[in-house]
C-alpha cells in the first residue's frame, strides 16, 4: 500500500490542516494510479529538525536537514 510519512515541526500543523493534505495526497495518488482511496496511508510525524528516517523498502535511512519533509513510497510494489 501506498505510504507517505510528512515529517513536521512539532506543534505546526492544526488536525484539520493535517486532514487536508491527506486529502490532496490521496487525490494525487488516487488521480495518478487509480488506486483505491482506502489505500492511501498518509501519517504525520512531528520532528525536533534534522535527522533520519527508515525507507519505505526497508533497506536503509532516508537523512533529512529540513525542517519539512515527505518520504513516501509503495513498498508492496516490490515485492
Amino acid at each position: 500500500m501506498p505510504f507517505y510519512r510528512c515529517l513536521v515541526p512539532k506543534d505546526s500543523l492544526t488536525y484539520e490542516q493535517r486532514e487536508e493534505i491527506a486529502v490532496a495526497f490521496t487525490d494525487v495518488h488516487c488521480g495518478l494510479s487509480t488506486a483505491p482511496r482506502r489505500f492511501v496511508q498518509v501519517a504525520f510525524l512531528e520532528t525536533d529538525g534534522s535527522g533520519e528516517v527508515a525507507d519505505s523498502h526497508g533497506s536503509g535511512v532516508l537523512r533529512y536537514d529540513t525542517p519539512y519533509f515527505i518520504a513516501g513510497g509503495n513498498p508492496m510494489a516490490l515485492t
